[in-house]
């Protein structure tokens, strides 16, 4: 997966190109993938890996198990903590979401 190299430290604005990318994985209903994305674009390794775990997961269970649906929510609630924290345009990109 290609991140953006715009994004380096905090102050940064996320792309136009990763915005969109952002908007086309939840249109195709990739919404775990989409989060992966944006915990990879601002550099949290490990959130990034605990959203691959949620996807691995997912794809074994065809869809996201009740349980597993609010872990990725506090999951969520981070980072959503951090793109505000370290995205000038953060509004946008968590729009996108």
């Amino acid at each position: 997966m290609k991140i953006s190299e715009q994004i380096r430290q905090a102050g940064a604005t996320a792309s136009p190109q990763d915005i969109k990318k952002i908007r086309d994985m939840i249109a195709k209903n990739d919404h775990v993938g989409a989060r992966l994305h944006l915990a990879q674009m601002i550099k949290e390794r490990k959130l990034s890996e605990a959203y691959q775990g949620v996807a691995a997961i997912q794809r074994y269970f065809g869809s996201l198990p009740p349980g597993l649906g609010d872990v990725r929510d506090a999951m969520d609630t981070r980072l959503k903590a951090l793109v505000q924290r370290k995205l000038d345009n953060a509004e946008e990109a968590l729009k996108a979401l």
